[in-house]
């Protein structure tokens, strides 16, 4: 029989973010999910973007803004490393650009890093930006860009993903309200 004890890295934090936004309305809301290496399973969590946003990209980073911002307040001075994971590129651009200790990990899906930011964002990301620049620069944030939406995987990352995605598409519907068709 072979000792099969798993490597334990202390104040590592898998952090998996999604977010649903409505073009129409500008609301968003994010779903996420976080897991320290002491920790049996990972934890779910989310909630509705504060202001309305003008795109997804700004969407995404206000979400991955909201769930570091939410993973330090449960765990305080215990998270040191961060590996982020979300589809989105121009969002993991942005938390790069405005975060003095995030870096790319790996390739976007094995074909090149992550790209530079868009040289602009629209202002409501301001208040997103500033969360982001007060976080603790000592605390190392890894981007990684995951393939979202795989209905065909059966990974649990793509499991985690689904489950992401539903808690997202929940808070921004509670906060943009029911559509009524007519």
């Amino acid at each position: 029989m072979t000792d099969s004890k798993q490597k334990f890295t202390p104040g590592l934090v898998t952090l998996f973010c999604d977010v649903s936004f409505c073009p129409n309305t500008g609301a968003a809301g994010y779903g996420a999910w976080y897991r320290t290496d002491d920790m049996e399973k990972g934890e779910f969590f989310g909630e509705s973007v504060p202001v309305a946003c003008r795109s997804s990209n700004d969407a995404e980073f206000w979400g991955c803004c909201l769930a570091i911002r939410h993973v330090f307040k449960l765990l305080g001075d215990k998270a040191t490393t961060v590996v982020l994971q979300c589809d989105n590129i121009a969002a993991l651009s942005w938390m790069r650009e405005f975060h003095p200790n995030a870096a790319a990990v790996g390739e976007h899906h094995g074909t090149h890093e992550i790209p530079p930011p868009p040289k602009t964002y629209p202002k409501a990301m301001s208040t997103a930006v500033a969360v982001v620049r007060a976080m603790t620069p000592s605390v190392r944030i890894w981007l990684k860009h995951v393939k979202g939406h795989d209905t065909k995987s059966k990974t649990a990352r793509s499991w985690v993903n689904k489950q992401c995605d539903a808690l997202a598409r929940e808070y921004m519907t509670a906060r943009r309200g029911p559509i009524r068709r007519t």
